[in-house]
Formats: structure tokens, C-alpha cells, sequence
């Protein structure tokens, strides 16, 4: 379970870690709360896989995909 993510509304990475590599996506998107924000600098994650688990926004430098509704 990631503890970390448990009902967050916003997550940051803003650096490269070795540990980033064994997240979960599904389980931490599914953790936080609705309509999470990703914010990830530096692309460790498909952007796809993020928004796939839940209606979500997935941002970066210079660019921001969304799966939520209007």
C-alpha cells in the first residue's frame, strides 16, 4: 500500500530516484483522492498508465493530459 499517496490530492516529483522505479502506479492513483494532479519533471511515468487508473491530470514541463470530464 502506498502510504504516502492515501488521500493526497497533488503529488510532485521533482527528482530522479531509484525508489521511483518500484512505484505502484495503479495502487497510487487508486490511494489518492478524486480527481488526483501527478505533477512528474521528469517523465518517469507514461502519462497514459496515470491517466488509465482514474479521471485524473498528469503534468510536466510544458505540458499537462487530462482524463477528466467536463
Amino acid at each position: 500500500m502506498p502510504y504516502g499517496f492515501i488521500n493526497k490530492y497533488v503529488v510532485i516529483f521533482l527528482n530522479i530516484h531509484i525508489s521511483f522505479e518500484t512505484i505502484n502506479i495503479t495502487n497510487m492513483m487508486e490511494s489518492m483522492n478524486h480527481n488526483p494532479i501527478v505533477y512528474d519533471g521528469w517523465n518517469l511515468f507514461r502519462y497514459k498508465d496515470v491517466l488509465e487508473v482514474r479521471p485524473s491530470l498528469y503534468m510536466g514541463l510544458s505540458y499537462t493530459k487530462s482524463s477528466i470530464k467536463s
